[in-house]
Formats: structure tokens, C-alpha cells, sequence
């Protein structure tokens, strides 16, 4: 049980460290970086909705579907380039989507939120 400050920190933290990973080709990095900003500001929502909730990998899965369907194709998307880039290190390409399927998803937890998230170079 975290709170949604602590997820949205740590979302910002690791959307920052995507963004550079990607300017120094550090594409496994993006990978996991992407994926994991996005499931950080998945779970900010979850907290709100409910602070006693217990974050679990598929329980994010099923509430980006639930109640952020206009970003599930998106979610489901990043998934599976989190996969390639970590296990094959596809080039960058891969890494550049990541990058533009967590802005679409994280700007859309910032509307449902009313909160910040990306940074404003990159917004």
C-alpha cells in the first residue's frame, strides 16, 4: 500500500530516466522505464480509488482495461516493446514508440487525476 503521492513520484522519476535512457541508446533501460512509469501512475489512480489496494502486475493490467479503456490498446502495446527491449535489444525504434506510448497513456492518468506527470520539455 502506497500512497498516490509516492506513485506519482516515482513516476515522474521514471519517465525523466526514459527520456535519457533514450537520448544515451540505452534501450533495454527505456524499456523497463516506460513500462514501469506507466504502471506507477496506473497504480496512483488504483490508490486514490482505493488506498488499502495491494498492487499486483495483473490487477494493473485489468484496470487500465476497466476504467481507462481509451489508453488499453496503448497499455497492451508497451507491453509487449518492454518485452522485446529487454529480451531481444531491438534498436531504437522500439524504444522511440515506448516513449510516445507512455506520453498518450500518462497524459491521460493526468487528466483523470489533475496532476502533472510528464515533464514539461516533453509534454
Amino acid at each position: 500500500m502506497v500512497d498516490v503521492e509516492t506513485h506519482l513520484k516515482i513516476a515522474r522519476e521514471k519517465v525523466r530516466a526514459a527520456i535519457d535512457a533514450l537520448e544515451k541508446e540505452r534501450f533495454s533501460v527505456v524499456g523497463d522505464e516506460t513500462f514501469k512509469a506507466v504502471e506507477e501512475a496506473v497504480q496512483a489512480y488504483e490508490s486514490k480509488k482505493d488506498p488499502l489496494t495491494d498492487h499486483r502486475r495483473s490487477s494493473t493490467f485489468h484496470l487500465v482495461k476497466a476504467e481507462l479503456p481509451e489508453v488499453a490498446s496503448e497499455f497492451k502495446e508497451l507491453h509487449k516493446i518492454y518485452l522485446v527491449l529487454g529480451y531481444e535489444y531491438k534498436d531504437g525504434e522500439k524504444a522511440k514508440q515506448a516513449i510516445e506510448l507512455t506520453k498518450r497513456i500518462l497524459r491521460r492518468v493526468e487528466d483523470v487525476l489533475e496532476v502533472e506527470i510528464l515533464p514539461p520539455e516533453s509534454a
